[in-house]
């Protein structure tokens, strides 16, 4: 239930932002998490529903199981795709529990997310 959810909410996100920010007809998205992002195939399932509303659109995914996004921070391959510098939008995805649990979502996630 919770990812049907959430797949709702990128969905709507994308398609409402994709038209303010792509100069042409295909968006590029950078997706940044870990086995629920790569296991799951987060951008394929994405890309798949935004090419059904007619916006074609480019992925990438820096995903290694397990990970937070303060070890994507240090993650060689994650800042070299970040760098290229090519993406519309990039998509952050934290390790399951670290936004609901304030000690994790200030010292940990909000950090993370900022750097990247």
């Amino acid at each position: 239930m919770l990812r049907k959810i959430g797949y709702a909410l990128v969905a709507v996100f994308l398609f409402t932002a994709v038209p303010l920010l792509a100069q042409d007809d295909t968006t590029r998205v950078l997706f940044i998490g870990n086995s629920h992002t790569y296991m799951n195939d987060v951008p394929s399932l994405v890309a798949h529903l935004s090419l059904a509303g007619g916006h074609p659109m480019v992925t990438g995914m820096s995903a290694p199981g397990g990970y937070t996004l303060q070890q994507h921070t240090t993650n060689q391959t994650t800042l070299e795709m970040i760098s290229r510098g090519t993406w519309d939008i990039v998509a952050l995805q934290e390790q399951s529990i670290y936004p609901v649990i304030d000690y994790y979502r200030y010292n940990s996630f909000y950090p993370a997310a900022r750097h990247l």
